[in-house]
């Protein structure tokens, strides 16, 4: 095996699409948006002599006061032959972040962040084994832990009878009263979106990124980013946020306008976003996070559509220092509680 920094992003690309459910947020497309935010990334992969991925993980690097540390979005990905054969795959994570450590950690790095598929159990055996001087610790979620995927290969009919009644009363509903789903077309579109977001955050008291975030991802996503909207005569009522990527189809923000709440236009954009899916030939469409006491009403919304809950087994820190890093986690919760 080898470690390497990847810079062909059709290889890193090709290899995600092999995988099940292929991660946006690992991909050569979620690097230029972190890019255009200012935001070093970079992509290290673990590869056989044939030089064919194995493993690879697109990571960020943070600072916090004179310390560092390292977030790989829904990563590292390993090669889903080697989920089921856990000795091979924990072969080949030992040797990632083994090399990871001895060759990008400097004094600096408080820590490494990541969120594996892999069990927590399994990652405490990889550590323990291996680096027996360091923590391995569960930590608040950066992307959610759980969401609802639906199969895109069962027919429109079933996608229909998995539903539960009132989802599907109310795309009837929707159609029925001439709600119309619309693509954005221009640059303009972006900042329509925006303010049903800001709607959407004040009537329901949750924040927002900035404005710039939201920007970025649509202007720099390229064919990967596509905003659909509701639209009812010459209102704009709903809008929501996809990635389209590998085999999978993934809602990423979602917003409604204040006026006509009573025509149901987010269950008919999700709705035709799905058929859309379907028909483009993507397996799996991604609702992008549920958590029942968190958002009780976005997990049902979601919920109704069907489908199966999946676990993404939620994020692990491994610690460098331990003393720097509970006051890290200190100020981390006291900065959550104010905000």
């Amino acid at each position: 095996m080898k470690f390497r920094h990847l810079e062909n992003y059709d290889d890193l690309n090709n290899f995600l699409n092999k995988q099940d459910f292929s991660q946006f947020l690992q991909s050569s497309c979620w690097r230029d948006i972190l890019q255009a935010q200012g935001q070093e990334a970079h992509v290290l992969s673990v590869v056989d002599d044939d030089e064919n991925i194995l493993l690879t993980c697109l990571f960020i690097e943070y600072k916090y006061k004179s310390f560092k540390y390292y977030y790989m979005p829904r990563g590292p990905i390993l090669d889903k032959r080697y989920l089921e054969n856990k000795e091979a795959g924990r072969k080949i994570t030992e040797f990632f972040f083994k090399k990871f450590k001895d060759l990008i950690v400097d004094r600096y790095t408080l820590f490494l962040r990541f969120e594996p598929k892999f069990e927590y159990a399994h990652i405490k055996e990889i550590f323990l084994e291996r680096f027996s001087n360091f923590k391995i610790e569960r930590t608040l979620d950066i992307q959610p832990s759980k969401t609802r995927i639906l199969d895109l290969e069962k027919s429109e009919e079933e996608l229909l009878e998995d539903m539960h009644s009132k989802t599907r009363y109310n795309i009837r509903l929707s159609k029925r009263k001439e709600v119309e789903i619309i693509s954005a077309k221009e640059d303009a579109d972006i900042d329509v979106f925006i303010n049903l977001l800001k709607t959407t955050g004040e009537r329901n008291k949750f924040s927002l990124h900035q404005e710039k975030h939201y920007t970025n991802i649509y202007k720099s996503g390229k064919d990967k980013i596509k905003i659909f909207f509701a639209k009812h005569g010459d209102d704009i009522i709903a809008g929501a946020m996809f990635s389209f990527f590998g085999d999978t189809v993934t809602y990423l923000h979602g917003a409604s306008a204040n006026e006509k709440r009573n025509l149901m236009a987010p269950h008919l954009l999700q709705w035709q976003t799905i058929l859309k899916s379907k028909e483009k030939g993507f397996k799996y469409y991604d609702f992008g996070g549920i958590n029942e006491k968190k958002w009780p009403g976005v997990t049902r919304f979601k919920a109704g559509f069907g489908g199966r809950e999946y676990d993404f087994k939620g994020t692990v820190d491994f610690v460098l220092k331990p003393i720097d890093y509970r006051l890290y986690t200190l100020a981390r919760k006291i900065r959550r509680k104010f905000l």
